[in-house]
């Protein structure tokens, strides 16, 4: 800039030295702001939904947040599907334009999150009636194998009951049972002993079978596969 005759210092020299109040804005705020108002007036729905989008996504997650801490009860996986939910909705409300040629591929990516949030509010409400039926709805004085019971009946395994069918935790289990084969047998007409039982085993056979030409020549003898 120091240079004789550069851009700059020509410019500065030529200048009239004119107050800043009577000096052309170089930010017009209300000409800006008249330009967001004409924006969204001229939205349609589908445009304005697809706007509120990541809004709304975001208050869904800090509403299922505030709901795992007042359970005051860990859900296996349960942060890192938080974490993943997170990350796919700051990524795509990252994403620019409003309709267009990939506003149904957009549209798609929310379906797919709203599905996975709608499935761990789902596993919440899950969680918060197992507790219930199982410990009366009472978490604060749970102890260490039995939140590990809880953790494995929530992750579909198997799991040892603590002193097996005469312990408390048992005892709920089977009264669980009963009260729906009592619900059961009442919608059907027919009454109930008062004993507690497990409902009657069930055993199902599957055969599976494939006829018609293999990889090798000529025809292939039937195929089967059975499944108890």
């Amino acid at each position: 800039m120091m240079i004789p005759g550069n851009t700059w210092s020509t410019v500065w020299d030529s200048a009239k030295p004119v107050p800043a109040r009577r000096q052309r804005r170089l930010f017009d705020d209300t000409k800006e702001a008249e330009k967001v108002l004409h924006f969204l007036e001229s939205r349609n729905i589908g445009q304005i939904v697809e706007l509120t989008l990541a809004t709304l996504f975001h208050a869904a997650i800090l509403k299922i947040q505030e709901e795992i801490a007042e359970d005051n009860f860990h859900i296996p996986a349960m942060d890192e599907q938080m974490e993943k939910i997170i990350t796919q909705c700051c990524k795509l409300s990252r994403e620019v334009g409003l309709g267009g040629a990939g506003a149904g591929l957009r549209g798609k990516k929310w379906a797919n999150l709203l599905l996975e949030i709608t499935h761990l509010e789902y596993f919440v409400m899950q969680t918060r009636s197992l507790v219930v039926k199982l410990l009366g709805g009472d978490v604060k004085e749970i102890d260490e194998s039995t939140r590990k019971l809880l953790g494995e009946l929530l992750k579909e395994h198997e799991s040892e009951l603590k002193n097996g069918a005469k312990g408390e935790l048992s005892k709920r289990l089977l009264a669980l049972f009963a009260e729906a084969k009592a619900d059961q047998f009442s919608s059907e007409g027919e009454q109930t002993t008062g004993n507690q039982s497990l409902p009657s085993p069930v055993e199902r056979q599957f055969t599976l079978r494939v006829t018609g030409k293999t990889l090798v020549k000529g025809m292939g003898g039937p195929q089967f596969l059975r499944a108890s």
